[in-house]
């Protein structure tokens, strides 16, 4: 559980943050921007509906909005699956109900219907995955109950013992709570103990990970029936220095306020990007060996990954919330490669999160620890964010360069 200490040093973490003006503070005069909510509550309680509420509003007091244009057709179709939903007491419908619906609306073919389905979801309103087999004939209005089971798969890894019972019935052994918090790994099993309030006949824990595989939340590592799910592992403690014989890469999104250059990155995107880069086909990519039986300094955390490629190279990827960092333990011949691997996997999240692929390559500034020099391809060099007349490209040190070494000529 998260008590005053924690939330403290997490709200600490994101100081960068509150002269934001698109970021919400919980309390502003604290200096708090993480808003506390009771994830325990019984769902369907009243004291959760309660806590909704309390969220929603001060939301909505800041006048966070959303337009959505819609045609009037489609908004009717979208009201009828909501309300069929409710009546069924179900979070999804099938595709033959939905159908049945599209027809009282006029929406005679089936390519219609599917034209209307496709259009909901990708506007966010629904989620549809007719590409996925499992999936095709399934239609999800209210993906609140899915959210709630993935929030109940973390909460295994924090809740005290006694609890348990409140997030899976029966709770999941020891053994099986430790291997999902120390490594992110769960079997199928689990979502029998906790999606029992959304699974039936139409809707089970099998399409639960074929939808979250789908979604790339999850993926499938190691003998068959075992997934990881890196959201379930805990934060690290410490980061060992940065190597300074390869300097570390860092990728982000460049964010320009007035004279002002700071760095982030999407929500959501790190995480996306290591299952991404375990599902990779060409490139071999695994787990390092467990950091507790090994000498070496790696990582196992939802923010920071410590990966094997080829079963010879080892990389770090760590979560700075602001941007991206890659440490690359030695083989510096190597950089090229790693640099278009987890690029490609950023790309692939990109999609999955319907953002704009516009990130930037960097590096820490060498002079000035609250800049970056941010790699520029057209002229092969790098330009700080703050005033410095440091460029870490020019000259013969490769430890820089070797990340670049196909975009730049030889010093000199």
């Amino acid at each position: 559980l998260v008590d005053e200490k924690n939330l403290k040093e997490m709200n600490e973490s994101l100081k960068e943050y509150k002269a934001n003006n698109k970021v919400i503070s919980y309390n502003e005069d604290e200096g708090s921007i993480i808003f506390p909510v009771n994830t325990l509550l019984p769902a369907g309680s009243k004291e959760r509906e309660e806590a909704s509420i309390q969220l929603c509003t001060t939301i909505s007091n800041f006048g966070v909005a959303m337009t959505i244009q819609l045609p009037i057709q489609l908004f009717a179709f979208e009201i009828a699956l909501q309300l069929k939903a409710e009546k069924k007491k179900r979070s999804f419908l099938t595709k033959e109900e939905v159908t049945e619906i599209g027809t009282s609306l006029q929406l005679d073919k089936e390519s219609d219907i599917n034209e209307a389905l496709q259009y909901l979801h990708n506007v966010t309103i629904i989620l549809y995955y007719r590409e996925v087999d499992i999936l095709k004939d399934l239609i999800f209005v209210d993906p609140k109950p899915i959210l709630d089971v993935l929030s109940r798969l973390i909460a295994i890894t924090y809740v005290n013992h006694d609890k348990l019972q409140q997030i899976a019935n029966p709770p999941p052994s020891i053994d099986e709570r430790k291997t999902l918090k120390n490594f992110g790994y769960f079997k199928v099993d689990i979502f029998k103990n906790i999606g029992k309030q959304i699974f039936n006949k139409n809707f089970n824990s099998s399409h639960m990970i074929a939808l979250l595989k789908h979604l790339h939340i999850i993926a499938e590592v190691g003998e068959e029936g075992n997934y990881f799910f890196p959201c379930a592992l805990p934060s690290y403690d410490k980061l060992c220095d940065s190597p300074t014989e390869i300097q570390p890469l860092f990728i982000a999104w460049e964010i320009k306020n007035g004279s002002t250059t700071t760095l982030a990155i999407p929500q959501g995107l790190f995480p996306l990007t290591i299952v991404h880069l375990l599902e990779q086909k060409d490139d071999k990519v695994d787990f390092c060996p467990d950091p507790a039986d090994n000498k070496m300094e790696y990582y196992r955390c939802h923010n920071a990954m410590s990966l094997r490629v080829h079963q010879k190279i080892y990389i770090h990827i760590i979560n700075h919330y602001t941007h991206i960092e890659i440490r690359l333990d030695k083989c510096k011949k190597s950089c090229l490669q790693i640099r278009d691997l987890v690029k490609e996997a950023i790309e692939s999240s990109c999609k999955d999160l319907n953002c704009k692929d516009d990130h930037i390559f960097a590096f820490k500034c060498p002079e000035n620890e609250k800049c970056y020099c941010i790699f520029q391809e057209d002229d092969k060099s790098t330009r700080c964010t703050l005033p410095s007349q440091c460029d870490v490209l020019q000259g013969d040190d490769d430890s820089y360069r070797c990340w670049f070494i196909d975009k730049l000529s030889s010093p000199g």
